[in-house]
């Protein structure tokens, strides 16, 4: 072990220390780890001393008697912390510690303060099986010996005292709390077979001693979440999609989905059942139920599967319910005539909203005449256009099924027919294009 004849210096605490009604340790140690047997120790409140430690014996300041002391074992290991015992709130504040060597003295200041109370970011949300009321002490201390009150308006809850959990009036065999965290400062409450009734405000009160702290904790039932526009769809598929607010699992809640009164898929006890009418083409996201996807697959859709869907969740005695549009993409042209050189011009047309047009039909027309044909991914030129026409193939992933016209000339003037074909399903559009003046 090395000797004090080494410089040292005193590390203190990474944040200030925090304390409860039974102990708190002011941490102090010396760098490098030499031993502080043969030193002088002093620590002081103020201008209050609180203890000091010469000649291999302790003597505790006026008013602090019975109530300090140093980690005498661990001198050896540089250890000069000070520990405080039945703390008050007059104990509160800045203590410095002095370590004498001779002619030099170093000395750091500590700050000490009591704990307080951390509640949830946000409200919590419950199903009708269990809600958590997140509450915790900060600092991580022990709340083992501590008094904990939870309180529903002014109906008591849960008491915690003398390491016993006593549940309120109304609330017998509904509650608890995580007794063995406490040692880790979680005070948070369970609270079982939840109804509309218990949603509100709950207030959780930590005692130590003569101090008090208080949070307040809001519960609330989920809500359900649709799309912020219309959701679109093309002949392949479409997501109707919903989700729970907060992101709950919806693996033990009841999911139903509605096309006005036809029942189109119903998710209960685990298993999906498929409406009639909607066999094999109609499923739920099962895999992320549990972050509260509650969305429905549609496949091979026809235009009879557009308008309102109904979602219908179901939590024991409660239910929440979203309608989602479904509609079919439309053609958006130019917001004016397209203009050309000789070179070439573009006849802008897309999907709206921007779906994938990769597996669908494209035919551009000019009066009766074919320009092109885009069908099963090929791209067939119109008589009299060989060479001189091509779609923007890389960009249909896009919705983008615009016209490339090169080498223009006067005859090229006029209306051009944009039609897209999703199975039965046609939408159409006019460009126009005219000669640049």
């Amino acid at each position: 072990m090395a000797t004090a004849s080494n410089r040292f210096k005193l590390i203190g605490p990474s944040n200030r220390e925090w304390y409860n009604d039974s102990a708190v340790t002011l941490s102090c140690r010396l760098s490098p780890e030499i031993s502080a047997v043969d030193l002088e120790i002093r620590w002081f409140k103020e201008t209050d001393c609180v203890c000091v430690y010469k000649n291999s014996k302790v003597t505790e300041g006026r008013g602090y008697k019975g109530r300090v002391s140093l980690f005498t074992q661990e001198l050896e290991r540089g250890n000069v912390s000070l520990q405080l015992r039945n703390c008050t709130e007059s104990d509160d504040g800045y203590y410095l510690c002095q370590v004498t060597d001779g002619d030099r003295t170093e000395e750091i200041t500590v700050e000490m303060n009591e704990f307080k109370l951390i509640g949830p970011s946000n409200r919590e949300w419950y199903n009708p099986s269990a809600v958590t009321l997140s509450c915790r002490l900060s600092p991580e201390i022990s709340a083992v010996d501590l008094e904990i009150r939870w309180f529903k308006e002014t109906d008591c809850v849960c008491v915690y005292k003398n390491n016993k959990v006593t549940e309120g009036r109304g609330y017998e065999g509904r509650v608890s709390l995580f007794t063995q965290e406490l040692e880790r400062g979680n005070v948070s409450l369970q609270l079982r077979n939840c109804t509309e009734s218990d949603d509100g405000y709950y207030l959780c009160q930590v005692t130590d001693g003569d101090r008090t702290e208080e949070i307040t904790v809001e519960m609330n039932e989920f809500k359900l979440i649709g799309p912020s526009n219309r959701e679109w769809y093309s002949r392949s598929a479409v997501t109707l999609s919903c989700r729970l607010s907060p992101e709950i699992s919806a693996v033990d809640l009841e999911i139903r989905w509605f096309k006005e009164t036809d029942c189109v898929c119903v998710y209960k006890n685990s298993k999906v059942k498929e409406g009639r009418g909607y066999e094999g083409r109609v499923s739920l996201f099962t895999q992320e139920l549990e972050r509260g996807n509650v969305s429905l697959q549609l496949r091979n859709c026809t235009r009879s599967d557009g308008r309102y869907y109904l979602c219908q969740v179901t939590d024991g005695d409660r239910t929440g319910e979203i309608t989602v549009y479904m509609s079919e993409f439309k053609l958006i042209g130019p917001s004016n005539r397209e203009r050309y050189n000789r070179s070439a011009v573009t006849l802008s047309c897309r999907l709206s909203p921007e779906i994938s047009a990769v597996d669908l039909e494209i035919r551009w027309f000019k009066e009766t005449d074919c320009v092109c044909v885009y069908k099963n991914s090929k791209v067939t030129e119109g008589r009299g256009y060989e060479g001189r026409v091509s779609l923007f193939t890389q960009e249909l992933e896009r919705g983008n099924v615009s016209l490339q016209l090169r080498n223009c000339t006067e005859s090229d003037d006029g209306d051009y027919l944009c039609q897209v074909t999703d199975g039965d399903r046609t939408g159409e559009i006019t460009v126009e294009m005219s000669k640049c003046s």
